[in-house]
């Protein structure tokens, strides 16, 4: 019986553990410390720039647009209604310091 208690409090605790960085985290991180022209030799040349107080900010945006079919109402020969356009992005943003990449950040709901 205290078998079957530690098993289940095992199980309770995995859904709790902390997972890793995400994929794009893992990328991102690697080109912490490139200079700004290696950025720019993977990723393309950056869809906005700034510059403000010493620093260079460049930005990549993406966009993407998936089409996702809605419920199946109806005889088959009627087939799909409801379809959806759902629009996701993402912006990937790079501090530049001294031509160093000093750190990134990201946000959308396309990153990932």
């Amino acid at each position: 019986m205290k078998w079957m208690t530690g098993l289940a409090l095992a199980a309770c605790c995995a859904g709790c553990a902390r997972q890793g960085p995400s994929a794009l985290d893992v990328k991102l991180a690697a080109m912490v410390g490139q200079s700004e022209t290696a950025v720019v030799r993977q990723l393309g040349v950056p869809n906005r720039t700034l510059e403000t107080g010493g620093h260079r900010f460049i930005a990549y945006v993406e966009t993407r647009q998936d089409i996702v079919p809605g419920p199946m109402w109806g005889p088959p020969w009627w087939g799909w209604s409801g379809t959806q356009v759902i629009t996701q992005s993402c912006v990937i943003t790079f501090e530049i310091e001294a031509d160093k990449v000093k750190g990134y950040s990201y946000r959308g709901d396309g990153c990932g």
